[in-house]
């Protein structure tokens, strides 16, 4: 952006009255939040009303999608003041607002000013909801189309002249505006930043000369540059306007006839310099250029970069593809309830974003203030801003809507548009349109076209939810469907009770699962980028340490409740353990949702969700990060473990499966993933290691082209090592190695085995007379029914993966959060090598039943429950009944026996049935056992 000739902060406290006539002293900038200005949260979400005409909804986006229902207070409640509001049960789905104020805030200060004649002077704002400002009672419109996005003007020339009483009027209910789009956007949502009022960033009074530059937006292309310049003039009169920078081959020099009081123009083709450095990812190599108009200068930074795509469809930037390793930015900023304006907050931010290994970051329908592209320019950050729209009914229909975010737009790509970090732009997310709605996009990317060509335009996030694909004239296609096929490892429904769909959940477990038909689809009508949306989603359970990090704005009865509720079910001793058994199934999922798309050749990205928290929409904690954006205490989310498989060089093994028999031969391609900068001349090593046993080697393969996926060679392995006795069961790492990126599987070996229950166990799948009989005699019952609600009536439906999101806004899913295994040493798991944690080799077993029991019982697996829930689930526990002892299984172990690793298990299971530890101390009765299992065999 360009400077000002002279600005005044005016900074400090301001008087503020609100709707009731109440009188608070505000400080400024800042929110009503911060000066404890508002009344109780009133607790509802924002809902969308149905539309006039049928909407075609999207059917695994569950009606609380669409309509997000108030769960504590009624509308009378709104607005009633703390003293007079009634108690009622905390918010337990996002954090709580201990001041919430919703409607016209007056802000006002006494102003003594001395203009100087020859300038002029206006009042701004950099962030700001809808304002009207006043100047001893009257109305002052404003100088520039104001969004939700973009600094507020006024100009106040010949308003300021001495002693004067400024009034802005601060409006969050958007009257004006699209209201219910703003509401359910990030931009304003509680469920995020909230929708807080206020006035942020930079609140100033600059000054001009009469004549000036107000607006100077750079843009290059090739070796061209183009700049746009907006000035502003109280009447017709001639300029001279000079353009200079060490970036450019020579200066120019124009002589001007202004003949209106706003002129805008275009100064295209300006030749850069031979050899001109580039901006590009972690290279922010930025340039100056400085503006005279009359011998009055201004200066602006940009930088010189190419946005592409090759014709695989592939993103392109300075004529390199590239891979986008995204975060979605949701907004989320407990310390204050609202996003920073300064830069080293946003350097933070994005340099902790970088850590984990990305180097690009979607806002969800949000676009970040001046500060944010700054810090991303200076980083090499790439970032893709939206609309402030969010809309899953009927998205930019309206004409109120139309005027505003085609305004939004184009005030965007002129206010940040000399940003190279600046590559994207999203016209919202997730929105539903009708016809009028869809036509109307279009509309807008051919507007963005023409403003700036230099940027890729797509007219949403996940368009239409993916059922019809990408608008042809978009630039990319950001989504997690195409159609029918799916772009990411999991996702919800609404079809099936208890189910998410996805490999992640649905195929045994490999390390070759691939977009590549989806992608064949799409290139038969769309050849542009192809980048994945919001992949992940899984929840790990809530760390209550972070209940110490808030300041006195924001409340988390949230979490709060759910620490309560841990508590009184006597878990805190071992919540930590639970949340790092969650947090590894957690980093398991996010990674195969990674490798999947890097798997991909024709896509160029994903985008995660995430590697933060969200607060809201039923309490999503799915990061690796907390909310205050500090990693969590726990080694599942250190960053070196994620960067290892998000970083720019990924090895990859295109293992067929994870587990073997003793004597097989693991034979799997090995593929490099560069999208580094820079070719790799270097063979590929390996290491398959565990303890004693280590196999080296290296791979044929010594050229891999940056941009790309390059075959190293193929793994043959045989499973039978020297020392190896052929009971025993071993978890290998395989790990591979080019130059100093490396990457490591898991691979388990076990024996060949044919599980033979003993003569002295009754193994049964019911608990009918003949079982019952069996344990008055004292004997031992194995208790295995098949894995079903009809056979196992009292049982819960489970999954491999954690919660998706949350099961309250997606409550078709199990929303389990994995396995928990106190003692992974226990003589039942012998032969089955397990951490205390779910790992592939439990897939099998992991998404079957669980049934809920006593906590006396002995549990040797359990599965943790969601937080809010917390029953005590268990697929493996033992008990006595009468005279006898029983181990019970739910995981249907008997319907896998195809599986290595399931006859493993249950080898394991016979031996320590028959043998003398099994000894169970706790009792259940025997109409206890028929409240779990049909009494009748199936």
């Amino acid at each position: 952006m360009s400077e000002p000739l002279k600005t005044v902060s005016l900074s400090g406290i301001f008087s503020m009255t609100m709707e009731d006539g109440s009188i608070h002293d505000l400080k400024i900038p800042g929110t009503l939040d911060e000066s404890n200005i508002g009344y109780r949260d009133p607790g509802r979400a924002f809902s969308y009303d149905a539309p006039d005409e049928p909407v075609e909804y999207r059917e695994d986006v569950p009606e609380a999608e669409q309509v997000l229902l108030s769960e504590w207070l009624s509308d009378e409640e709104e607005g009633t003041p703390f003293s007079e509001a009634p108690v009622r049960p905390p918010i337990l789905s996002r954090y709580t607002r201990k001041y919430s104020y919703e409607g016209p805030a007056r802000i006002s200060r006494l102003l003594s000013c001395r203009e100087v004649p020859g300038t002029r002077l206006f009042f701004e704002v950099e962030r700001a909801r809808e304002l009207t400002l006043l100047i001893d009672g009257e109305e002052i419109l404003p100088y520039a189309a104001p969004t939700l996005s973009t600094p507020q003007v006024f100009e106040v020339t010949g308003h300021l002249d001495g002693d004067h009483m400024l009034t802005v009027i601060s409006d969050n209910r958007y009257e004006d505006l699209p209201r219910k789009d703003i509401l359910y956007s990030g931009t304003a949502s509680d469920e995020a930043q909230t929708n807080w009022n206020g006035l942020l960033g930079y609140v100033r009074l600059r000054e001009e000369e009469e004549c000036f530059v107000d607006r100077i937006t750079v843009r290059t292309k090739e070796d061209r540059l183009t700049v746009y310049l907006e000035i502003s003039a109280p009447g017709p009169r001639n300029a001279i306007l000079r353009i200079s920078s060490s970036a450019l081959e020579e200066e120019y020099e124009k002589t001007l006839l202004l003949t209106k009081e706003f002129t805008a123009i275009v100064i295209p083709d300006l030749k850069l310099r031979d050899g001109i450095e580039k901006w590009d990812e972690e290279e922010g190599q930025l340039h100056e250029i400085t503006v005279a108009l009359n011998g009055v200068e201004k200066t602006a930074s940009f930088g010189v970069r190419d946005l592409g795509c090759t014709e695989e469809g592939r993103l392109t930037l300075n004529g390199r593809t590239v891979f986008l390793r995204g975060e979605t930015n949701s907004v989320v900023f407990p310390e204050t309830g609202y996003a920073p304006t300064d830069v080293s907050s946003w350097k933070k931010i994005l340099n902790q974003y970088r850590a984990y290994g990305a180097n690009f970051v979607r806002f969800h329908s949000y676009c970040p203030p001046e500060a944010c592209f700054r810090a991303a320019d200076e980083l090499g950050f790439l970032l893709m801003p939206e609309l402030s729209c969010r809309n899953p009914v009927n998205a930019m229909e309206t004409e109120e809507a139309q005027e505003y975010y085609m305004t939004e737009m184009r005030e965007i790509l002129l206010t940040y548009g000399s940003h190279p970090s600046f590559v994207m732009l999203s016209f919202g997310d997730s929105l539903i349109s009708g016809s009028s709605g869809k036509e109307f996009r279009r509309e807008m990317l051919r507007s963005a076209k023409k403003i700036d060509p230099t940027r890729l335009y797509t007219p949403g996030s996940d368009p239409e939810n993916g059922r019809e694909g990408p608008d042809g004239e978009s630039d990319f296609y950001i989504a997690s469907h195409y159609r029918d096929y799916l772009l990411r490892a999991c996702d919800s429904t609404e079809k099936e009770e208890a189910g998410l769909r996805g490999f992640l959940n649905r195929h045994y477990p490999s390390a070759k699962e691939n977009y590549n038909e989806a992608v064949a689809a799409l290139r038969e009508s769309y050849h542009r980028p192809v980048i994945g949306y919001e992949a992940g989603q899984y929840g790990i359970l809530p760390d209550f340490s972070e209940l110490d990090l808030f300041s006195r704005f924001l409340s988390p009865d949230n979490i709060t409740a759910r620490r309560e509720k841990a508590e009184k079910a006597g878990l805190l001793p071992q919540w930590k353990k639970r949340i790092e058994a969650s947090g590894e199934l957690a980093l398991l999922s996010y990674r195969a949702e990674v490798e999947a798309v890097l798997r991909t050749p024709g896509m160029s990205g994903i985008t995660l969700l995430g590697l933060q928290d969200y607060p809201g929409r039923g309490t999503a904690l799915v990061g690796m990060m907390n909310t205050h954006m500090i990693p969590k205490g726990f080694s599942f989310a250190d960053p070196k473990r994620f960067r290892r498989f998000f970083g720019p060089v990924v090895p990859l093994v295109l293992l067929d499966r994870y587990t073997y028999e003793q004597g097989d031969t693991l034979s799997a391609r090995v593929v490099i993933a560069n999208y580094g900068k820079e070719d790799l001349q270097q063979q590929a090593s390996y290491t398959l290691s565990c303890g004693d046993i280590a196999v080296k080697g290296t791979l044929p393969g010594k050229n891999f082209p940056a941009g790309r996926n390059t075959d190293a060679g193929t793994l043959i392995l045989p499973l039978k090592f020297d020392g190896m006795d052929e009971r025993e069961a071993v978890k290998f790492t395989l790990t591979v190695r080019i130059g100093r990126y490396e990457n490591d599987y898991p691979v388990y070996v076990y024996p060949k085995f044919i599980p033979i229950c003993p003569e002295e166990v009754y193994e049964t799948d019911s608990f009918d007379y003949n079982t019952l009989r069996v344990l008055e005699e004292g004997g031992t019952v194995f208790l295995t029914p098949r894995a079903a609600k009809e056979t196992i009536p009292g049982s819960v439906k489970t999954q491999f993966t954690t919660d998706f999101w949350t099961k309250s806004l997606y409550p078709k899913q199990a929303g389990t959060m994995g396995q928990y295994i106190e003692n992974p040493d226990h003589p039942v798991f012998r032969y089955f090598p397990t951490d205390f944690h779910t790992g592939y080799q439990w897939f099998s077993l992991a998404g079957s039943r669980a049934v809920e029991i006593p906590r006396r019982i002995r549990s040797l697996v359990t599965v943790t429950d969601r937080s809010e829930e917390l029953r005590n689930l268990s697929q493996l526990f033992e008990f006595r009944v009468g005279n006898g002892c029983v181990l019970f299984s739910s995981m249907g172990i008997k319907e896998q026996m195809e599986h290595p690793e399931v006859r493993a298990l249950l080898t394991g299971i016979y031996e320590y049935l028959e043998s003398y530890d099994f000894s169970p101390s706790e009792s259940l009765k025997p109409e206890e056992v028929r409240r779990l299992v049909s009494a009748a065999a199936s």
